[in-house]
């Protein structure tokens, strides 16, 4: 990383390195840095422009809180659409055969899965 312009300023190579064996993995942080400007031209080209690790640590966290957030999320959607279901077969005049043959009409690629 050092090599291609990243820098070690506000968080230290020593620092990163453990963020890096704890908490992440390389190539996860790695895939981070296709967003930060690269030099075009001159001895720098193709070397970040001020890249510091840190920036890649918090997009690194950021990530980690949306996909905290979006797996608690959906995990109560999940939870909100079978009391949903239960509710309205439980209220329905139908009985459990009936619901399970209009099921199968309106999927009935879930045929040899039931």
């Amino acid at each position: 990383m050092k090599k291609n312009g990243v820098r070690f300023e506000i968080v230290s190579e020593k620092e990163a390195e453990n963020y890096l064996c704890r908490n992440t993995y390389f190539f996860k942080l790695k895939a981070y840095d296709v967003l930060f400007e690269k030099y075009q031209y001159g001895e720098k080209k193709g070397k970040y422009v001020n890249l510091d690790f840190a920036y890649l640590k918090e997009l690194a966290i950021i990530d980690m809180h949306l996909r905290h957030f979006l797996l608690k999320t959906t995990v109560d959607i999940e939870h909100i659409i079978k009391v949903r279901f239960m509710r309205d077969f439980v209220n329905s005049e139908s009985d459990g055969y009936e619901i399970i043959e209009q099921f199968m009409i309106a999927f009935p690629d879930t045929k040899d899965k039931i």
